[in-house]
């Protein structure tokens, strides 16, 4: 197991004790933009082609468990959509 498939398991398992930094990978190696602010602590997570949006407090490398939950629920519906579409392929095959 790579360690990102550590990291994206130990996220998925249990989001509220992710620093934000590891998020930020993860999201971005998954396909999502994230966006820095340019002052202020609001970070913007989109996935292009969801038409999902996110503004997101970070405070001190740390959000509130509300936002890891829909930052949660969003990279397993990514998730499940490639499983879907790697079926499909495997299908065709």
């Amino acid at each position: 197991m790579s360690k990102l498939e550590k990291r994206l398991l130990r996220f998925l398992n249990n989001p509220n004790d992710a620093k934000w930094d590891h998020v930020v990978i993860l999201l971005r190696i998954i396909g999502f933009t994230v966006k820095e602010p340019n002052s202020g602590s609001h970070w913007i997570v989109e996935y292009p082609g969801k038409g999902w949006h996110e503004s997101i407090p970070v405070h001190s490398n740390r959000t509130k468990p509300v936002y890891y939950k829909k930052l949660r629920r969003r990279i397993e519906e990514c998730l499940q959509s490639y499983k879907e579409t790697e079926d499909e392929n495997d299908e065709d095959e």
